[in-house]
């Protein structure tokens, strides 16, 4: 919460409210454990630990929640962040999961969607509720972007060598029996390739490395042969470049990496990779085979409109009488929620999504990393129409981060008791 959003508070509203110094409340540890999560999440399908154990980056979740805990006790003395409105969306989204559980026609495959739910939303609320600072967060940016180029140069790698998704030509991080798919190893590019082109556009310093680091994840996203990733990124792109006006020397900069990007990506792309972004091929797959998934979803829709069938049960609905592929997902995450919770799910889930843009979107002029955020966000959202997002870290972090709200070092934080 901002002064100007602290001096609207009515008389009782402001009693629940104290000033604490940043200087007072800051700690470094909650900033590090963030950015390491974040630098962590685009390898989270290759990081796990054992069956039934989960990945790394789910104990790192738990450790930063605990950490931000300790902090709010000890350095904050019990006193949070109020949490912005829009994260009441994503609470009533968890709820109406919950409640589905009572009328699930998979409960195995509902509580085991929610316990992964709930987490990531557990984590949301953490990191929400803690006063960040705009150095704080610029350290989540660095760890994100590290983390993007990292994962990048080493898709790029295993494709030279030869090493590549099963079954396909298609670039992602193998690793002997571990591999991450890879239109979600894309679509977990679009955070830090937000990052990257915002802080070209804002005229930043260390242009050469962020120019450099952008060349290279529109490489692998690209290797990748995820249509819905490239499509996301565009966008995210478009809006980076349109949603502020930029100076000659931008404009010239982006001029020059976009014919750079088209002089050297088609020349690494394979044409098996090439071949999945005509429209010809798209219509003949129907849609990787996505068309009569999302026929069946609406096909459930229509017969439990106000409930659905329960959360993270819709592989069990393409196992029975409305099957068209047996035990698939839905590759879309607003079809599986109008199917799985219904029309108060998909709600939610929409008005979270559109609360958190405008979250971040409001934040952009004061500092810019918000931007990049809200592009992401816009990213993810069209991505998600092709791909089921739910589930993956990266989707519920640039949620949090769109949430989050950073301070100068010199301001006056409004916290609850």
């Amino acid at each position: 919460m901002n002064n100007c959003d602290y001096e609207l508070l009515n008389t009782q509203q402001r009693a629940e409210f104290h000033s604490v110094n940043l200087s007072e409340r800051a700690s470094i540890l909650p900033a590090l454990a963030l950015a390491i999560y974040a630098a962590l999440i685009p390898f989270d399908n290759v990081l796990w630990i054992t069956k039934g154990w989960g990945t790394i980056t789910k104990y790192l979740g738990i450790l930063l929640a605990l950490i931000i805990f300790t902090d709010r006790i000890i350095i904050g003395k019990g006193r949070i962040k109020q949490p912005p409105q829009a994260t009441i969306w994503w609470l009533t989204f968890t709820l109406i999961a919950t409640l589905s559980l009572l009328w699930s026609v998979d409960q195995e495959a509902t509580i085991k969607g929610l316990m992964t739910l709930v987490g990531l939303i557990a984590v949301l609320l953490m990191v929400v509720i803690q006063p960040w600072d705009d150095w704080q967060i610029g350290l989540t940016g660095k760890g994100i972007l590290i983390g993007g180029i990292t994962i990048s140069l080493f898709t790029i790698y295993l494709r030279a060598k030869g090493i590549f998704y099963p079954a396909s030509e298609r670039a992602s991080l193998v690793i002997n029996q571990r591999l991450i798919d890879p239109n979600h190893l894309g679509t977990s590019l679009i955070l830090p390739l937000s990052i990257a082109l915002n802080s070209i556009l804002e005229g930043k310093k260390k242009v050469i490395f962020t120019t450099c680091a952008f060349i290279i994840m529109v490489l692998a996203i690209s290797l990748t042969g995820s249509r819905g990733a490239i499509i996301s990124a565009a966008a995210a792109a478009v809006f980076l470049y349109w949603g502020k006006r930029r100076s000659m020397r931008a404009v010239l900069l982006l001029i020059l990496i976009s014919a750079i990007i088209i002089m050297l990506v088609p020349r690494y792309i394979p044409p098996e990779v090439e071949e999945r972004y005509s429209l010809k091929n798209i219509l003949a797959s129907q849609g990787a085979g996505r068309f009569p998934l999302w026929e069946t979803a609406i096909i459930a829709f229509g017969k439990r409109p106000l409930t659905g069938w329960g959360y993270d049960s819709f592989s069990k609905l393409t196992s029975g009488k409305l099957a068209y592929l047996h035990g698939q997902v839905t590759h879309n995450i607003y079809l599986q929620v109008l199917s799985e919770i219904g029309v108060v799910g998909i709600f939610s889930l929409i008005m979270g999504l559109f609360a958190s843009f405008r979250y971040a979107y409001r934040q952009s002029d004061r500092n810019p990393f918000y931007r990049a955020i809200a592009a992401s966000l816009i990213g993810v959202a069209i991505s998600s129409v092709s791909l089921g997002t739910l589930n993956y870290k990266y989707f519920w972090l640039t949620a949090m981060l769109a949430l989050t709200t950073t301070y100068a070092t010199t301001d006056v934080v409004k916290v609850a008791a």
